[in-house]
């Protein structure tokens, strides 16, 4: 895959995981990406129905990776304060 296709995947995915997460509509995606919203909901039908499977799921384990960091971040620097006060 071509670096171009690549950053084109990377959009399209970022753009269908913005609609599965319906905090706002296809229209408002689309106003918001200046995208046809047909256009999106193709996307999605290729994404979720087969196509693009592999791009979601590679993208949405690399999130829940950062979950995770972020996760252990967080205890890290509750452990460190709660050190710090005691001392």
């Amino acid at each position: 895959m071509c670096p171009a296709n690549r950053v084109q995947s990377k959009f399209k995915t970022k753009v269908v995981l913005e609609v599965l997460r319906e905090k706002l509509t296809v229209n408002e995606i689309a106003s918001k990406h200046e995208l046809n919203p047909v256009m999106i909901s193709r996307w999605k039908a290729e994404m979720v129905f087969g196509q693009g499977t592999n791009e979601v799921e590679k993208v949405k384990k690399e999130y829940e990776s950062k979950q995770e960091n972020l996760e252990q971040l967080d205890m890290a620097i509750k452990c460190h304060k709660s050190l710090n006060k005691q001392l």
